[in-house]
């Protein structure tokens, strides 16, 4: 069955194992459940014993890539009730929040946030969500309201927009 699932014909067949579903591509198999949208075969390859937590080439996990681009946020919700980690940085130091926050996607902003991720930590260059989020009000705002007290009001950090190409 899980074969079946999993199987598209781009694809050769996936290796199972106990611990780990891949294909011969690397794509997790969270990968591959998100990708084709399927709540349900997410929910079977982790009652499997799908690692949540398991990373692609760059280090993205399943839950960066549901909640950023063309996001899926029911898959997002059962892979954070499943444990994945909601501040786990990639090889570049971005977690799931920082992508929700260059794609501007206030839902996945507001999703994460709920399940406790940070506004504060940094990637690789130094940035963190709030200096990534100055070009959308709406996030920035949501942002804020969830960092600790720790940042004066009024001080905003603006170290990323000159690194991602604006004014």
């Amino acid at each position: 069955l899980l074969l079946a699932l999993l199987y598209t014909p781009r694809h050769p067949p996936t290796t199972v194992s106990p611990y780990r579903v891949t294909q011969p591509t690397g794509r997790s198999e969270s990968d591959s459940a998100r990708s084709i949208g399927h709540a349900n075969v997410l929910r079977r390859l982790i009652e499997a014993g799908a690692r949540v937590n398991a990373r692609d080439a760059i280090g993205y996990t399943a839950l960066h890539h549901a909640t950023a681009h063309n996001p899926v946020l029911d898959l997002a919700e059962i892979l954070l009730e499943a444990g994945a980690d909601v501040n786990v940085q990639d090889r570049f130091g971005v977690t799931p929040l920082m992508c929700a926050v260059m794609v501007a996607e206030p839902r996945s902003v507001r999703l994460l946030l709920k399940h406790g991720a940070k506004t504060d930590i940094k990637d690789n260059d130094g940035c963190d969500a709030l200096g990534l989020s100055v070009l959308n009000m709406e996030i920035q705002s949501m942002l804020y309201k969830a960092h600790d007290s720790n940042r004066r009001p009024g001080v905003r950090r603006w170290c990323c927009a000159g690194t991602r190409g604006s004014e």
